[in-house]
């Protein structure tokens, strides 16, 4: 009995312990890296771009092992109009430039360890693109701006279930630094028939920073 009751000491003591980094844990973060768009729409339109995005996010923690980690990120992207859709353009076919804001919101499960925060989760996010004219878009072509944004709006083209994975190394003031990895599918892919079915899939990595918890 005694070495029950040693062994249940033990495991309590330990899980303490690893409490300690998700317990001391900053909330808000700030994220940077390289996201990329799958693209099959065709040899005139632009090989799967890879662009620079930047991420702010908030993490509410529920209980012990569980959060919601809402991150709104931005990046931007040449498009043009083919085939009556909007494609990732080369910078010598650009229709348009598109910002592109998303916010993502995942649930997340925690495993921490004393210095350690190991993340799983998933989410739905919503990619909310703004399609502006470029320079080189001849006059009697401006019209095509109107039919890239109706298009990003149309058949759920911006509602995105994810998964995601993160690893954060926790300091003692709180602060910590990481990666995560998320990757998006496209609720539009499962009602159209597309040349790929991972057709405008979202695939990020990020280097994250959590800022210290501000003290009580």
């Amino acid at each position: 009995m005694k070495k029950i009751y040693a062994v249940a000491f033990f495991c309590c003591f330990s899980l303490s312990l690893f409490s300690n980094a998700a317990d001391r844990q900053g909330k808000l973060f700030l994220a940077a890296g390289p996201t990329l768009q799958i693209n099959t729409d065709g040899l005139e339109t632009a090989p799967s771009p890879i662009s620079f995005s930047l991420g702010l996010g908030y993490s509410f923690s529920l209980n012990k092992n569980l959060a919601i980690s809402p991150e709104l990120g931005f990046w931007s992207l040449y498009y043009l109009y083919l085939n009556d859709r909007a494609s990732p353009a080369a910078v010598e076919k650009r229709d348009v430039r598109a910002l592109h804001f998303l916010l993502d919101v995942p649930l997340l499960y925690k495993i921490s360890t004393e210095n350690n925060v190991f993340s799983f989760g998933l989410g739905i996010a919503l990619l909310s693109r703004v399609a502006f004219a470029t320079a080189v878009l001849p006059e009697n072509e401006e019209y095509k701006v109107g039919k890239i944004n109706d298009f990003f709006w149309s058949d759920f083209r911006y509602l995105y279930p994810e998964a995601t994975i993160a690893w954060d190394w926790v300091l003692e003031n709180g602060s910590s630094f990481g990666l995560s990895f998320k990757a998006f599918y496209p609720v539009a892919n499962l009602m159209t028939e597309l040349s790929s079915p991972l057709q405008n899939s979202l695939f990020s990595l990020k280097v994250r920073c959590f800022f210290p918890p501000q003290s009580k």
